[in-house]
């Protein structure tokens, strides 16, 4: 009986997806090899996609917190380096910042519709993305977060880095990642460097040259008016209430830091809340606009 359960377990529908996707992997990129943390660890949107797709039976309308420790950690547990490792990186050149607890499924529809805005005379599946899920190796995380020097951190050197284009923030109606630390961390570190180069910029061509923050939902990216006006009309009203130094992290430590951080870079919380309140209503504004044209 129990030879029975045991091989029952080894053969689960997720199980038999796991074992075919690692033939996918290896087939792609057949000599995985570590390469350091930072912008090198993107992965196109569809490579992303695909994975989804694939196991699109499974995950349903799971989040990462599912897709992390029964998808992703087996995939890689072998080799044990990041997805993106395995699966065959790229440099970035959209930094995504996400909550984990948004549906995969709603991830990946607006990925494309990033790629489709971004993408220019490309293919939408071929513009790279950052994603912690995928680039962190998952083995090393304290590597990954570079304990308590943040500037060595793997977010950090992605979104920073030359080849990065922007930062998009995937929002829902309740604005989740507003409400998580290292989104927060994400954002001022993107709007900072926004700021810094369109100074530089100015007088220039800045819509081509400068670093852009942008946010994005399922139903399409609010800088450019294309948010459904049910979704702009509940993140119009959620933005009153957010507010960033209430921002939680799964470890109290990097919370510490993190809002130390903001405090060093704007001398307090109350600077990044008009900030970002002004930004998002901004996005959301032209997202009206767009809807009753």
């Amino acid at each position: 009986a129990w030879k029975r359960l045991h091989s029952q377990a080894r053969n689960t529908p997720l199980k038999k997806l796991l074992n075919a996707y690692q033939e996918v992997l290896r087939k792609t990129n057949p000599a995985p090899q570590s390469c350091a943390k930072g912008p090198n660890r993107a992965l196109t949107i569809g490579q992303i996609v695909d994975l989804h797709d694939f196991f699109q039976s499974v995950i349903l309308s799971r989040t990462m917190y599912y897709i992390e420790p029964n998808i992703i950690k087996p995939l890689t547990a072998s080799l044990r380096l990041s997805y993106a490792e395995v699966a065959g990186p790229c440099c970035v050149e959209w930094f995504i910042s996400h909550f984990w607890g948004h549906a995969f499924s709603s991830t990946c529809t607006t990925l494309k519709k990033l790629g489709r805005s971004v993408a220019s005379d490309r293919p939408w599946h071929s513009v790279s993305v950052w994603i912690c899920t995928f680039a962190i190796n998952q083995y090393d995380i304290q590597g990954e977060l570079a304990g308590t020097s943040w500037e060595q951190s793997s977010f950090y050197l992605a979104l920073t880095s030359s080849t990065c284009q922007g930062t998009c923030m995937i929002m829902d109606e309740h604005l989740h990642p507003l409400r998580r630390s290292w989104c927060l961390f994400e954002l001022l570190h993107s709007m900072l460097r926004e700021e810094a180069e369109s100074s530089h910029l100015s007088g220039k061509d800045i819509k081509t040259t400068s670093y852009e923050v942008m946010f994005a939902t399922s139903s399409g990216i609010l800088n450019f008016g294309e948010a459904s006006m049910d979704v702009s009309l509940s993140m119009g009203i959620s933005i009153s209430t957010v507010r960033l130094e209430d921002a939680t992290a799964s470890k109290l430590d990097d919370k510490q830091m993190i809002d130390t951080c903001v405090i060093s870079h704007l001398g307090s919380f109350n600077e990044i809340n008009m900030k970002l309140r002004g930004r998002i209503r901004g996005a959301l504004d032209a997202s009206k606009r767009a809807a009753v044209r």
